[in-house]
């Protein structure tokens, strides 16, 4: 199932925007925590697959109706912003890219913290709601809401920005109302602008140029225009007088906004087009201030400054802003060489996305990891993450024993059925450590293996596998030898049954006395390869190899493997970890216990609670020892 999550984002992404490597690489970067080259190359073909049965389909239809050219695909339709026209790089274009990429990190981390704010304003807000169905309402009228007021303020906002001629710059250099993209080859009227309500005017050619009259407004072509072809027009080359300061900065501000509004609502919106547009917004306001810049020097040589481009920093600022808000790297260059075709500018989009995911760390975490926290899905970060007062603490410090959950629930491998469904019924845990004794009076558990909370399920569902008393003085011990024949392969295709009938079952074997003198044998069933470590392994090692192995849980025994605790995914989150090495940290100091409590509560600002100068002494007598 792991994997198919995967392999599902991975052709989302694939089809959706037509990268397969890109969508390889957003899953293997963000999707999963577990990674094996057989799953890459499974990915890889699944990639493929989504992509060229979109472009297959995609290249019958336009717009819902069919046009007869199925078969034939056209970089123009494949490329989702496709760019035709190159530019020449210039080593002072990385000035300018690092000034987009701190800007991307910013906005980037303010987007995400201000997302995540109304997030938990929608879940006071439905907290404090009397009816659950007061809820189901709210979710369905909040996007009916956010719906009419953006199409509102967008419809209107055009009106406090004038019109603006079609301008252009001829092959001599002068100014002319023929198109309106500064270039120095032949004017061309560009179709793919909003009148809005500006005159249309007329044209006229005079000898070999064209002459108009007619009008658009800025603001409305950004705004009235689908999602991708406002993103073309901000990406377009050569259209330096496209758009000025007053209506890129002015939708700035409103998309900033409302995307952020709109993304968290019940509706199922993507964040990769809006980020997009985001960024080529102030991506494109960087380069107009770039190119009056320059203009002011009295630039004789158009040639040498043709990469000064505004249609090159909206590329440059849309990346940023993707990888501001992702903190993806690999995976967002690729997706954005793949989605323009502009294989020239991928130093350029390396490095904003390298600062902006820089700057992104040190204010907030990546949007989806804030999400996934959001929703309480334990998803466990690359490496352990401990920072107590503003004091990055080093895991090869502390060890597995001041993590782990103790006591721990076990079960043996001849199990009486009254306490198989007690335990059950009273615990909500996935997997019990299999225990066994070296002696019927030795109350050590010695670790033997691993048992999932399903399997004990499939088996209680099966009395014909339940044994007396009797049975076991008369049979054996011989491990691995089931008293009632069933074999693994015969209760690994049972399907379980509903969890009602589940739950009266095993309330059953609980209420009825006679159940109490049955048992069932978990010899055959038990994962014996199960991975433990010792009390005093590494916290860093044992995060690593829980994760990079794709654990669910992880064994704590002690020098005679006899069982001390377990970690599991939950033991091991930020917040968790936070709690039980504060308790180590200060050595139960009153500190300690106010901090945990704190951190329990969530409602903690981990880096204004105490004097430091207790931190300091404590991280410095532990690198003493370990020195």
């Amino acid at each position: 199932r792991r994997n198919f999550i995967s392999a599902g984002a991975a052709a989302g992404i694939a089809s959706a925007f037509g990268a397969p490597i890109g969508g390889l690489l957003f899953s293997m970067e963000e999707v999963s925590s577990f990674w094996t080259k057989s799953l890459s190359w499974q990915i890889f073909f699944c990639c493929m697959v989504a992509t060229f049965v979109t472009d297959l389909l995609n290249s019958a239809f336009h717009g819902y109706q069919h046009v007869g050219t199925f078969g034939h695909f056209e970089k123009e339709h494949y490329v989702l912003f496709h760019i035709a026209t190159g530019i020449n790089i210039n080593l002072l274009l990385f000035i300018p890219t690092i000034i987009i990429g701190i800007i991307g990190g910013i906005l980037g981390a303010f987007f995400t913290f201000f997302k995540l704010k109304m997030a938990r304003m929608r879940k006071r807000i439905f907290f404090k709601l009397p009816k659950p169905i007061m809820a189901k309402i709210i979710h369905c009228i909040e996007p009916i809401i956010c719906m009419v007021i953006i199409s509102t303020v967008y419809m209107y906002v055009p009106d406090s920005f004038g019109c603006t001629h079609f301008t252009c710059l001829t092959k001599d250099g002068n100014t002319t109302y023929g198109c309106y993209n500064d270039t120095r080859a032949d004017p061309e009227a560009e179709p793919n602008v909003i009148r809005y309500k500006c005159n249309k005017g007329s044209m006229n050619k005079i000898g070999t140029i064209w002459y108009t009259n007619g009008t658009y407004n800025e603001v409305a072509t950004l705004l009235h225009l689908a999602g991708e072809d406002a993103v073309k027009n901000l990406f377009s080359r050569n259209t330096h007088l496209n758009f000025g300061f007053a209506s890129l900065t002015c939708v700035l501000f409103l998309h900033f906004f409302f995307v952020s509004w709109a993304s968290g609502t019940a509706v199922a919106c993507g964040i990769l087009v809006p980020a997009v547009f985001i960024g080529g917004l102030y991506g494109r306001l960087v380069g107009i201030t770039l190119v009056n810049i320059l203009k002011s020097f009295g630039s004789k040589d158009p040639h040498y400054w043709n990469w000064t481009d505004p249609g090159v920093f909206a590329l440059i600022g849309a990346a940023s802003f993707f990888g501001g808000v992702t903190r993806l790297t690999m995976a967002v260059t690729i997706i954005m060489i793949e989605i323009t075709n502009d294989v020239q500018f991928i130093i350029p989009i390396m490095l904003s996305i390298l600062i902006a995911k820089w700057i992104g760390d040190y204010f907030t975490h990546p949007i989806y990891h804030a999400t996934l926290e959001l929703k309480c899905i334990p998803f466990l970060r690359a490496e352990p993450h401990l920072v107590i007062a503003s004091k990055r603490l080093n895991a090869e410090l502390y060890t597995a024993l001041d993590v782990m959950a103790s006591p721990v629930v076990t079960v043996y491998p001849k199990q009486s059925v009254y306490k198989a469904a007690k335990i059950l019924l009273n615990t909500t845990h996935s997997g019990f450590p299999v225990a066994k004794k070296k002696t019927m009076l030795s109350k050590s558990k010695h670790f033997y293996g691993l048992i999932t909370r399903t399997e004990l399920y499939v088996l209680l569902m099966k009395e014909e596998v339940f044994f007396t008393k009797e049975d076991i003085d008369n049979e054996s011990e011989t491990e691995g030898k089931s008293l009632k024949h069933v074999t693994y392969n015969e209760i690994s295709n049972e399907k379980l049954c509903k969890a009602f009938e589940v739950e009266r079952r095993l309330q059953k074997y609980v209420d009825d006395p006679k159940y109490k003198d049955l048992y069932i044998d978990l010899y055959p069933f038990i994962n014996d390869s199960a991975i433990s470590i010792p009390t005093k392994f590494s916290l860093y090692r044992a995060f690593l190899i829980f994760r990079t192995m794709g654990l669910r849980h992880l064994v704590v025994v002690d020098e005679f493997n006899c069982i001390r605790g377990i970690i599991t995914r939950k033991d091991l989150m930020d917040f968790k970890l936070l709690e039980s090495i504060s308790k180590v940290v200060f050595n139960g100091k009153k500190e300690g216990k106010v901090l945990a409590k704190r951190i329990s509560d969530d409602s903690w600002d981990i880096n204004a609670m105490w004097d430091t100068s207790i931190l300091d002494s404590e991280i410095a007598d532990m690198n003493d020892i370990v020195a």
